[in-house]
């Protein structure tokens, strides 16, 4: 089981509203408070996945709502998580119905993911006599969050829809996050008239399509892949949401995620949008019955997100032999890393062998021991070196640094005067060890420098080390 410190979070789910954080933190189990460098506190929870291995995701919320304050959340959670790989932003939306096509009708309760990009339809151009919408774009990538949904989409094919379950315990745990009667989903327009409008005397309910989709499950969500709209406008004009939605194909409007896809593309993380429909951007927004829904979209929402990161598997562990043989062709050219393959370094640990300490005694010391060098006692030197690198990264989780990287220090001084009598197996892992410890080193330049660029060559060292040792007879 992983510990819990925002330097380890690999995943962060980002939220605007205080009932969609509430969701999220209910749904993950993010009761955790971890402090990080910056003084900020962040909620953080251990989520299981798909290979049996757990990710370490931490909870943020924007100052405010808007484009501009998701870009900033983003900006804060990457100084706070410096091996940040994913963010994911969950919350709730208005829905583009769409009742004369069923199959792009867009409902309360619905669950919409842009898998495609995110639309700032803010951008405009005033006409005297109109306005003209020239949208902006923010590509989603082709990654391990579309590949999550593109799976999660597959197994629902043969009725396999984990989030279902997720909103159910959810609802059950907390009434107020319960789907409201399904007599309150009413999709009314306002009279076109505006002098008849400001007074709601003939607004109109237009009746919903059956949609075959929705029939075997009729109380649970129907799931919509594309493009979401963007704009730090509270839309709330019909004609405009359906002008919007046929020209840009879109299924949903919100605040937050141009500014939030925008910050995570400019910083290389996965991102990806998951709202649920709380309203259909019309003149009755957040007025009687639709109110009732956002709990219940915030649910949705943050069940979604729970399935996608489940689905995520860990970062792809290498052999040693085949990183370090990468490394080295890398440096003889010069040859920058790349994200990716910083993330590949940054992932080196436990995961890539059978780690030895899960069958030896951790060390309850306090501080780096002097070890014996004879060769009978072996297994108790690599005790005592495994025991001094917990106790390192028992420090660095706390941010002790300065005495973490010092026990580091004097592990590999020791490793060097006894490796010659170790088992190679115990060898490789303390240099493994050794190698994630150099990470968060240049890691922490980082932290107290965003602009440093962090230096991995003393890890690709203990790298290669450790795969000679490996392939030592």
């Amino acid at each position: 089981m992983a510990t819990l410190a925002t330097a380890d979070a690999t995943i962060a789910v980002i939220t605007a509203l205080s009932i969609e954080s509430a969701a999220v933190q209910q749904m993950l189990a993010a009761s955790t408070r971890c402090r990080a460098p910056s003084g900020r506190i962040r909620l953080a929870a251990i989520v299981p996945n798909v290979d049996g291995s757990d990710h370490i995701v931490v909870i943020a919320q924007t100052s405010a709502m808007g484009n501009v304050p998701a870009a900033e959340a983003i900006a804060q959670v990457r100084d706070d998580c410096p091996r940040l790989q994913h963010v994911i932003f969950a919350g709730i939306a208005g829905g583009a119905p769409y009742p004369s096509r069923v199959q792009r009708h867009v409902r309360l309760g619905d669950i919409v993911v842009a898998t495609d990009c995110i639309v700032n339809y803010g951008n405009r151009k005033e006409h005297e006599e109109r306005q003209e919408v020239r949208p902006q774009y923010v590509q989603i990538p082709d990654g391990q969050l579309t590949s999550a949904v593109r799976r999660l989409e597959t197994a629902a094919v043969a009725g396999q829809r984990p989030w279902d379950g997720h909103i159910e315990q959810l609802s059950q745990g907390n009434s107020e996050f319960r789907r409201p009667p399904a007599e309150t989903d009413q999709l009314i327009e306002a009279n076109p008239y505006p002098i008849l409008r400001r007074f709601r005397l003939w607004d109109r309910t237009i009746r919903h399509p059956s949609d075959p989709a929705r029939a075997l499950k009729p109380q649970f969500p129907r799931i919509f892949l594309g493009r979401i709209a963007s704009a730090d406008i509270v839309q709330a004009n019909p004609t405009m949401r359906d002008q919007i939605r046929d020209q840009q194909n879109v299924r949903a409007f919100e605040m937050e995620g141009y500014g939030f896809s925008f910050g995570a593309m400019n910083r290389q993380l996965g991102y990806i949008v998951v709202r649920g429909i709380c309203d259909y951007a019309n003149p009755r927004k957040n007025r009687g019955s639709e109110d009732q829904w956002q709990r219940y979209a915030a649910n949705v929402a943050a069940a979604y997100t729970l399935a996608i990161i489940r689905e995520l598997p860990t970062a792809p562990a290498k052999q040693v032999r085949e990183f370090a043989s990468f490394a080295r062709m890398l440096q003889r050219d010069g040859t920058a890393f790349t994200p990716a393959e910083t993330a590949v370094l940054q992932s080196i640990g436990s995961a890539i062998v059978t780690p030895l300490s899960t069958e030896l005694a951790p060390s309850q010391s306090g501080g780096a021991r002097t070890t014996d060098s004879r060769p009978e006692g072996t297994e108790q030197l690599a005790r005592d070196l495994l025991g001094n690198l917990d106790r390192a990264d028992e420090l660095q989780r706390v941010y002790d640094f300065d005495q973490a990287f010092a026990i580091a220090d004097q592990v590999e001084h020791q490793l060097t005067v006894v490796e010659s009598v170790l088992a190679p197996d115990a060898s490789t892992e303390i240099l493994f060890r050794l190698a994630k410890l150099e990470v968060s080193r240049a890691d922490a330049v980082r932290i107290q420098d965003p602009n440093a660029t962090p230096d991995y060559s003393r890890a690709l060292e203990l790298l290669e080390r450790a795969n000679r040792v490996g392939h030592r007879p």
